[in-house]
């Protein structure tokens, strides 16, 4: 009895707008993943970037400072002289 209500209660245009979304599926769902992959193409560029950015800074501004491991341990640096001893 419920479902015989809500097929009079439901209007027409709703039916052929789920009937429309269900056809759309599948279509959508392979946009959102390759959206997804490029997405996270994105990250892993970006990831790589920041890293070899990091890797540059380490290398320009830690040889300058490595003669005086003081100064790094204050700061709660090691370098790999402190962690080799």
């Amino acid at each position: 009895m419920t479902q015989e209500k809500a097929k009079t209660w439901t209007h027409p245009e709703n039916i052929e707008r789920l009937n429309r979304i269900n056809e759309l599926s599948p279509k959508l769902k392979q946009a959102q993943q390759l959206e997804r992959k490029n997405l996270l193409g994105i990250m892993a560029d970006v990831r790589g970037t920041i890293g070899l950015g990091l890797a540059n800074i380490r290398a320009t501004y830690f040889p300058a400072i490595r003669s005086s491991n003081k100064s790094l341990m204050r700061f709660g640096l090691k370098t790999n002289d402190a962690i080799k001893s």
